[in-house]
């Protein structure tokens, strides 16, 4: 919302506001039961927006419920949302305005299906968002336990999220649930790259241990470790071949490993 915007529509609304309600917190309790009455409506693009501008003006939204709305011209600039709902909204990217509402993000992966973006942040979570042709809707979040997100990984079938961060554990969830599924532990140090073969068979991950640790993803066991990297890793991906992995660390060493697969204990 530009300054006009709000010099000549948001403070004349508040205005009269002010002479119907007593008090602050009647005009916000009003303000939300327009919105909780807008969930789900498609056809106003623009009265949720608005009255999420007019609630913005009035304070923080901390543990607000903005699940289900169309939010054209929100203007999120420099306020925290943690704990705010978005769930199912119409978030576009072209008319809504996030600047610092989330904490740092550190990750970011697309599904290989293109239905399903992720992100992880420093904050231990993980925003699934579902990506249509229109704009992206936030489906759910994961507190994924494992403080700073540093790497996330879909399985090729698109079903799965993994996820590795500063505690060394890698967690496995069900991207449409939520559902947490399985852990890999055995890092004592942060994880920083995660990677799938292109059959799903095999997951490799890097960490600030120098180490990269190839596992059975179906039978959840570790195969083998590889150590030739002489720093911290930062980068694992593996070739169409599913076999051969090539891996980057933070000295500038790139180094290659072929003969990967199933059974090469």
């Amino acid at each position: 919302m530009s300054k006009d915007q709000e010099k000549f529509i948001l403070k004349p609304i508040l205005e009269k506001l002010q002479t119907k309600f007593n008090t602050k917190e009647q005009i916000k309790k009003h303000l939300r039961k327009l919105l909780e009455g807008n969930k789900n409506n498609k056809s106003d693009r623009y009265l949720g927006g608005n009255l999420f501008n007019l609630l913005l003006h009035l304070g923080n939204l901390e543990e607000k419920d903005f699940s289900y709305l169309v939010l054209k011209n929100a203007n999120l600039r420099e306020i925290s949302l943690q704990d705010t709902n978005f769930v199912g909204s119409d978030l576009s990217i072209s008319s809504l305005i996030f600047l610092n509402g989330f904490s740092n993000v550190i990750s970011v992966a697309f599904s290989p299906n293109g239905q399903w973006l992720a992100i992880g942040d420093t904050n231990a979570q993980i925003y699934i968002w579902k990506v249509g042709e229109g704009c992206p809707i936030l489906h759910h979040v994961i507190n994924s336990n494992n403080f700073w997100v540093r790497a996330i990984a879909f399985s090729p079938d698109s079903k799965i999220i993994t996820s590795g961060g500063e505690y060394g554990n890698i967690h496995l969830w069900e991207v449409e649930t939520g559902k947490p599924l399985a852990a890999f532990p055995g890092y004592l140090d942060r994880v920083r790259a995660l990677s799938y073969s292109a059959n799903g068979q095999l997951l490799a991950s890097g960490s600030d241990d120098r180490t990269i640790r190839i596992w059975d993803f179906n039978r959840k066991e570790l195969i083998t470790v590889l150590t030739k990297h002489q720093n911290r890793v930062r980068w694992t991906n593996f070739h169409p071949n599913q076999h051969t992995l090539i891996s980057a660390s933070q000295d500038n060493q790139i180094c290659k490993d072929s003969g990967l697969r199933i059974g090469n204990k």
